[in-house]
């Protein structure tokens, strides 16, 4: 009986380890905070799940919006460049060579995200 218990609980364990490594798939490319003057802050992180890379933004009210975002050839000085393919506005981002991010639209250049 006691022989059971111990493999019941062993298995129980693996499990447990296997589920935790499984949800480790996670890969954090960078944070980033985005000051708008004295009105909003939003707190941006851009993750890679498995083959996906997803843009996570955490405004100061608590909410939070997702997009999942394409990578591109990064242009002079970016050592990353994202594109959000869903955009109607163009919406952008590049990793420049001090870890900031840069966040365009299609007019250009927006502003600039402090690696946090």
């Amino acid at each position: 009986m006691r022989g059971s218990v111990l493999v019941i609980a062993a298995a129980v364990l693996l499990t447990v380890a296997s589920a935790m490594f499984a949800q480790t798939d996670v890969v954090v490319i960078g944070q980033w905070e985005d000051k708008v003057g004295t009105s909003w802050t939003q707190h941006i992180r851009i993750v890679r799940k498995g083959t996906t890379i997803i843009r996570e933004s955490k405004f100061d009210d608590g909410s939070v919006n997702h997009a999942t975002l394409t990578e591109v050839a990064p242009g002079p000085n970016e050592r990353r460049r994202f594109k959000n393919p869903r955009s109607n506005f163009g919406q952008a981002y590049a990793i420049d060579s001090r870890g900031n991010l840069d966040i365009f639209d299609n007019e250009g250049f927006v502003r600039e995200a402090r690696r946090m």
